[in-house]
């Protein structure tokens, strides 16, 4: 924004010279006044836009003070560890490492060693006991067995309702799972598309539009142009700049959105994962 306020200030003051010396109309001054007030419009709006981020961020994070501008840091990709993931290796980590898969599989743990204890339960406790009884100068041996009633069938409604609890953590455990897999499948398309149009980018988009804005203005001096055609080219370098900067900044949204899937951050995402299908 601020170089492309530099830009038109360059074109007001070639314009203000040039209707001072009568070689053209002030209505093209006019012309060229009109957008860089309106420029100067879009830069207050996203200053504005900015400051209600800044509050918003530090209300999220429970601060009770809003200064007016914290000032911020520019934002860069953090160093990566470890080896290049692919797709099933990432799942696998999410599996692994998502607090959610993990207390879903504790929860089926729970259920089936429930479900052993009310088998274990079931099954009849024998007791066999043997004894030595000496009574008015005769020996006894005594033996007897103590057999719990009933003798089968016991137990059967907490075996059945332990079982229904394994089927519903089992279930609610592939679910989980999926979720799991699914968010990291739509962050993964999405970081994709930002990447390749990243990509696209550094292929020489931008530069083309510089170029193509510098050809208008030098073609404009020269006469060989006319207003309209500066001002477009101008439109379309500054819409492509704030292309740029918003595809830079969501793919590091995108990003942070695949580590929260995974549950990982500072992850290192091979050039398999990144390229789209």
């Amino acid at each position: 924004m601020r170089d492309n306020g530099g830009y038109f200030d360059q074109i007001v003051e070639y314009h203000r010279v040039r209707v001072a010396e009568g070689a053209m109309a002030e209505a093209d001054l006019l012309k060229v006044r009109l957008e860089r007030e309106r420029l100067t419009l879009q830069e207050n709006a996203a200053a504005a836009e900015a400051e209600r981020a800044e509050v918003d961020l530090f209300r999220a994070m429970g601060s009770s003070e809003f200064p007016v501008s914290s000032g911020l840091a520019e934002v860069t990709a953090h160093p990566t560890m470890g080896s290049p993931l692919s797709v099933s290796a990432l799942l696998q980590l999410a599996r692994e490492r998502r607090p959610e898969m993990r207390l879903a599989a504790a929860a089926s743990d729970r259920a089936r060693a429930e479900l052993d204890l009310q088998l274990a339960q079931a099954k009849p406790d024998w007791v066999l006991s043997v004894g030595y009884k000496r009574n008015s100068g005769f020996d006894t041996l005594l033996a007897g067995v103590s057999v719990p009633i009933p003798f089968f069938n016991r137990n059967r409604g907490n075996i059945a309702f332990g079982t229904a609890e394994v089927n519903r953590s089992e279930n609610l455990k592939e679910m989980t799972r999926r979720q799991i897999e699914g968010e990291v499948s739509s962050a993964l398309a999405s970081l994709r598309r930002r990447h390749n149009m990243i990509a696209q980018l550094d292929r020489g988009m931008l530069d083309r539009a510089e170029e193509s804005w510098r050809i208008s203005l030098a073609a404009y001096r020269e006469g060989g142009t006319d207003l309209l055609r500066l001002l477009d080219a101008q439109r379309v370098l500054s819409e492509v700049r704030l292309l740029e900067m918003r595809t830079r900044m969501e793919y590091l949204i995108s990003l942070a959105e695949v580590e929260a899937a995974v549950g990982q951050e500072n992850l290192n995402l091979s050039e398999e994962i990144l390229r789209v299908p």
